[in-house]
């Protein structure tokens, strides 16, 4: 009798051991999250697209203005790579005074002059070609401004005062890097704070003029600390 009692248990767990892993098996796994394609790009270590070393993991939550100065500077925010910044960067923009100008300014010529090594040389023709470039795009939308119809005979007048400084600031700029080409420190700065006073000239002739507001304002902003990095990065290479 208790040989029988004993096969029925068996039987009975056997039963319900089988049961539970078909329900196990058939249960669906959860559904992996989506991210709406509306989804704004959010500037933390977590996101794919920026790949960042640990050191931009730390340094992205102190740069709130990082989107606007990116979007300034024409660079897709979306697929903004920061990997490329490392101690050696770091350490060199945290001798300017616009810390996050300087990290993105060495961003779109970083592979042209990075294979001379990252030090303040190398860094400082980076920034010269960005503020080249955004010099350039400064002067077509300038002169675009002018020649609009909706631009009244007084900002086009100043316009005129101020894409001439623009074109001498381009040429400043093109002599600024021959100087550092043959270490002439001392010409180099010289020629940057030429640079620096044309976009000041520009922007002291629109508040020369009451009720007059720059269209150039933010532009001639960046500007103006990309000149104030340049210097501060030129002050800082010794040339043996």
């Amino acid at each position: 009798m208790e040989f029988f009692k004993s096969i029925f248990l068996l039987t009975t767990l056997s039963s319900l051991l089988s049961s539970f892993s078909i329900q196990a098996h058939n249960v669906a796994p959860s559904s992996a999250p989506t991210t709406s394609p509306n989804t704004q790009i959010s500037f933390t270590a977590t996101t794919p697209l920026l790949r960042p070393k640990p050191i931009a993991t730390e340094l992205i939550p102190s740069l709130p203005n990082l989107p606007q100065v990116a979007t300034m500077l024409s660079l897709n925010i979306p697929t903004l790579d920061l990997s490329i910044i490392d101690n050696n960067i770091e350490t060199i923009c945290s001798g300017t005074d616009y810390f996050t100008e300087c990290l993105l300014g060495i961003i779109p010529h970083f592979n042209d002059f990075a294979k001379e090594g990252i030090n303040p040389s190398s860094v400082l023709k980076m920034e010269m070609a960005t503020l080249c470039d955004k010099a350039t795009e400064t002067v077509k939308e300038v002169t675009t401004m002018r020649e609009h119809s909706s631009t009244s005979l007084v900002v086009s007048g100043i316009l005129d005062t101020c894409v001439e400084n623009y074109e001498s600031l381009l040429e400043d700029l093109k002599d600024a890097v021959r100087a550092l080409e043959i270490h002439d420190l001392g010409r180099l700065e010289s020629l940057v704070s030429a640079t620096l006073q044309d976009i000041v000239t520009c922007s002291d002739s629109f508040h020369e003029r009451p009720g007059v507001r720059s269209p150039l304002a933010d532009g001639d902003d960046l500007l103006k600390k990309m000149c104030s990095n340049i210097l501060a990065i030129s002050s800082s290479i010794k040339f043996y």
